[in-house]
């Protein structure tokens, strides 16, 4: 088990020295590796919701006081949206930093698919991106661009509720790109693999490249593939690749790969709507079309009134099973 010590708590203003277990290592991600804690003092100090707290550590390039204070800014707006759970900033000595997530009892999306031995369905992952479509929404209210969402910072409470535990680091990058704090690279995002050429290129994130990037998980989660053998969207395109058909896939199934991870932004789905439709309906024997119904008021707010229930298998059980049922349509 890993140890580290601790001289000061940022946001709690707790500055005695004491030592920290971080525990388990649950994944490595390109934006963070996550560890899943139970030690007494962190648990006691930031868990109010299960019996561990999820530490994830930042990556260098949030090290300076710069990326530190637009950092602080995106966790508040994080917490604001964050009705069940809360993620706080700790500063550890020798310039460590991680951040502590108190969420409800739950699991990885990454550890759910490895514990079942399977991939997700069309239909189970149509309603995972419906979760993220609104996760997305969330964001954006608050002012805080995603668009290179990965299976591995995807977290599921018991309850149903969908967790991204990247949000925060991925808007202050975007931010940092955006005033020129971080030194010039020609591809600044070259390590988000799940993200279109826009965002790998440090631009504004917009609905077609959030379009690219679900396209991308859904993609994985269902062919348990990368549809560029692990290559970003840049190197694909500089390799003139196209997007893995793989022999399983019928005609209908491709083409919405072809739409969704098109290069030219043009040429995708032109809302997010509009690709979790054509994933629901890829396999409807009769060709119905479902149509998402949004609440214009509110993106917090659930969708009113339905024609139709999907009821996913009581087999998929625990957190998944609980996301994924009773959503509604017209």
């Amino acid at each position: 088990m890993s140890l580290v010590s601790c001289d000061a708590d940022r946001l709690a203003g707790y500055y005695a020295t004491t030592t920290y277990d971080l525990g388990e290592l649950v994944c490595k991600t390109v934006t963070g590796d996550i560890y899943r804690s139970r030690d007494s003092q962190l648990v006691e100090r930031y868990s109010t919701l299960s019996p561990y707290v999820f530490i994830k550590q930042l990556p260098d390039y949030l090290n300076s006081a710069e990326a530190v204070d637009i950092l602080d800014e995106y966790l508040n707006k994080q917490n604001s949206i964050d009705f069940l759970a809360t993620v706080s900033f700790l500063e550890l000595e020798n310039n460590r930093k991680l951040l502590i997530y108190d969420l409800p009892e739950g699991e990885m999306l990454k550890d759910y698919i490895s514990r079942n031995a399977s991939q997700l369905s069309y239909q189970q992952v149509g309603f995972l991106l419906i979760n993220l479509k609104d996760r997305l929404e969330q964001l954006a209210l608050v002012g805080m661009q995603h668009g290179r969402i990965e299976i591995d910072s995807i977290y599921m409470g018991k309850e149903g509720h969908l967790y991204l535990l990247d949000s925060a680091v991925v808007a202050t990058k975007h931010e940092l790109l955006r005033q020129d704090i971080l030194s010039f690279e020609a591809v600044p995002n070259k390590e988000a693999t799940t993200a279109s050429l826009e965002v790998c290129f440090g631009r504004e994130t917009s609905v077609r490249d959030n379009v690219f990037n679900l396209a991308l998980l859904a993609y994985q989660l269902i062919y348990a593939s990368h549809p560029y053998e692990g290559n970003n969207s840049v190197q694909a395109l500089m390799k003139k690749s196209q997007v893995t058909r793989l022999n399983i896939m019928n005609d209908s199934q491709w083409r919405i790969f072809q739409k969704g991870l098109a290069f030219s932004a043009e040429s995708r789905f032109a809302s997010l709507e509009e690709l979790i439709e054509a994933i629901l309906c890829v396999n409807n024997p009769d060709g119905a079309k479902f149509h998402l119904v949004m609440n214009s008021a509110s993106s917090f707010k659930e969708t009113i009134k339905s024609k139709v229930w999907w009821v996913i298998s009581a087999s998929l059980g625990g957190a998944l099973g609980a996301m994924l049922v009773s959503r509604h349509f017209l």
